[in-house]
């Protein structure tokens, strides 16, 4: 029986502890939850306690936290549990550390009872949090800073629930926590590249990622250019000692996480990496390459397109490994890369595409619908002004010719004799527009179209291939001031479904959307224009201009008025972010092909 069973008393609703226990009486709590652990097969704990520290069970299906965060708690992970033994340690924590925490989903809490009413419980939703514990419930909104909220409600719900730090001060502690990290890699990484730069053994790629993951190239025949490392802190490893190695080794991991080791399959077999811990490896052989990890292998054939396969797989190794991105979902990514890469397309459009100038030009040609030009500037050359256009009512918008994915573009509203960014939040009087004018090399003014709400109409990038319209990504603009980002979801023309997260390796300018009302504006821009009409429009003007190659369509619906903003042979948001298989293959009309588990 455990020491200290005698301490609680049952009632209604669970077991209650003697709120009188004895320092001794908790000394031995503590004993039998430790002993508890230290012989349970249900516990993975972490690989050493901390005295003052306090309990977290962690019964999530999906645990995404590195050792990092559990630095002041004592953290158990439960990948099987019986309801008999979790209530017991959870007495036991309470007694002995204070209010113990579960952390749990909410399908998993709405199907066990645990008795352990001294708990608090963090219960994981599809969008938000709910901290629940004596009677008080709490929910928290999940956003791009979610992991920032989980982890300092993990250090400090206790202090909330007992009033002593407030919803608005877990809010900024959120964002400083962010912040700290961020700076915290910025430094980390740095250092490591300094260290690397003097060591003889190591050849560092010249300029570090402060965001990007790191990866140790051990092989004999390096044959990767700079371009496919641009998003990584690249490595190469002509010779070298275990020391250096090691050393290297665990400063990356603890800046970055996981890193991934390319290595040969003669020299994985004779070189112990026990010692390195939770590393990724990328073993290649004549015939195939072999991705391994803790639980986790997977191994491909290779062919023509493995080149485009393995720099996927250098740029998202960690979320291949912990299963946000699937096997198939690297397939046809890196033959959608191949494609644009390998594929000559020669016509008008594609001379076109990316620039805004010859785009107006090319549909006031072709009598396409476009938004009015007011001022265009190349290099020092002003190709057109129309009197008066800074002083138009409706506002006017500027873009960099050669801008993309919103950089440098301003949608202005004029206010008195202020002009208001929607896009920004910026002020600027009418000689600050001049100077920014000025500021960029090439420049156009656009005419602003006006939603009559009077927000940023949402963007349809419409993804085209064959002559035929095949997928829709739509984003909303409106709410990068308060989130910091641009929000997406998908619509698979084929399939006639909306994809809530379309891209599968979020970044900080495109996210998927945090909450139901953002969804909805996305969804509802769409449906009051009607796909049927999007998919007309894209066919009727594909088909006149005798172009079956993959294009992107820019769409923005104005009072039911469809207007083109831009063709784009390569789009940023579809060729560098990860979609999912079937959206890749719909759009390519791609075949399967065959991986090894």
């Amino acid at each position: 029986m455990d020491s200290a069973t005698n301490l609680y008393k049952f009632v209604d609703g669970g077991i209650e502890i003697d709120a009188q226990a004895t320092e001794k009486q908790k000394r031995g709590a503590r004993r039998s939850l430790y002993s508890r652990w230290a012989t349970s097969v249900f516990f993975d704990v972490r690989g050493k306690y901390v005295p003052a520290g306090l309990v977290i069970f962690d019964m999530r299906q999906n645990k995404e936290y590195t050792n990092y965060l559990y630095e002041k708690v004592n953290y158990l992970s439960l990948n099987a549990f019986d309801l008999q033994t979790v209530d017991a340690s959870i007495q036991d924590a309470s007694l002995s550390r204070g209010r113990a925490l579960v952390v749990i989903d909410r399908h998993i809490f709405n199907s066990i009872k645990l008795q352990g009413n001294k708990a608090a419980f963090l219960v994981h939703e599809k969008d938000k949090l709910m901290l629940i514990a004596d009677g008080i419930e709490v929910s928290f909104n999940l956003d791009h800073n979610a992991k920032y909220l989980q982890r300092i409600l993990w250090l400090h719900y206790n202090d909330f629930l007992d009033g002593n730090t407030t919803l608005e001060e877990i809010t900024k502690k959120t964002q400083e926590e962010q912040s700290k990290e961020r700076q915290r890699e910025r430094e980390a990484v740095k250092f490591l590249y300094l260290r690397w730069r003097d060591t003889g053994e190591v050849k560092a790629r010249k300029t570090y990622v402060p965001g990007g993951p790191v990866v140790f190239d051990f092989r004999r025949q390096k044959k990767y250019f700079n371009y496919l490392y641009k998003n990584n802190n690249y490595l190469a490893f002509d010779k070298f000692n275990n020391d250096t190695l090691f050393s290297c080794f665990e400063s990356a991991r603890d800046c970055r996480g996981q890193s991934l080791i390319v290595i040969d399959q003669l020299m994985f077999e004779g070189f112990r990496f026990g010692s390195i811990g939770n590393a990724v490896f990328l073993v290649l052989n004549k015939n195939n390459i072999t991705l391994v990890a803790e639980k986790f292998e997977a191994t491909f054939d290779l062919n023509e397109g493995s080149k485009y396969l393995q720099r996927i797989i250098w740029r998202n190794f960690n979320d291949l490994v912990n299963g946000k991105i699937s096997i198939g979902d690297a397939i046809s990514n890196s033959k959608k890369i191949g494609y644009f890469e390998r594929k000559e397309r020669k016509h008008e459009l594609i001379e076109i595409s990316g620039n805004k100038i010859q785009t107006y030009l090319f549909c006031q040609k072709n009598k396409i619908v476009s938004p009015s030009m007011y001022y265009i500037r190349t290099g020092t050359e002003v190709q057109l002004d129309k009197r008066g256009w800074i002083d138009h009512d409706d506002g006017f918008v500027i873009k960099s010719e050669a801008g993309c994915s919103a950089q440098d573009v301003y949608v202005l509203t004029k206010d008195g004799d202020q002009y208001h960014d929607l896009m920004h939040g910026q002020r600027y009087y009418r000689a600050e527009i001049m100077e920014l004018l000025a500021r960029l090399p090439s420049v156009i003014v656009e005419q602003r179209l006006i939603n009559p709400t009077g927000t940023i109409p949402i963007d349809l990038k419409v993804y085209c291939m064959g002559g035929k319209p095949k997928y829709i990504l739509l984003i909303n603009r409106n709410h990068k001031r308060e989130f910091g980002c641009v929000f997406v979801i998908g619509y698979n023309i084929e399939k006639k479904k909306f994809d809530p997260n379309p891209l599968k390796n979020d970044r900080l300018v495109l996210m998927s959307s945090p909450n139901e009302n953002i969804t909805n504006e996305l969804k509802t821009s769409l449906e009051n224009i009607g796909i049927d009409k999007v998919v007309k429009f894209c066919n009727d003007l594909l088909s006149r201009l005798d172009y079956r190659e993959f294009i992107s369509l820019d769409l923005f619906n104005i009072d039911g008025v469809l207007y083109l903003g831009e063709f784009t042979r390569t789009p940023g948001a579809f060729v560098y972010h990860i979609f999912d298989q079937d959206s890749i293959d719909t759009i390519f009309d791609f075949p399967k092909r065959e991986v090894h588990k």
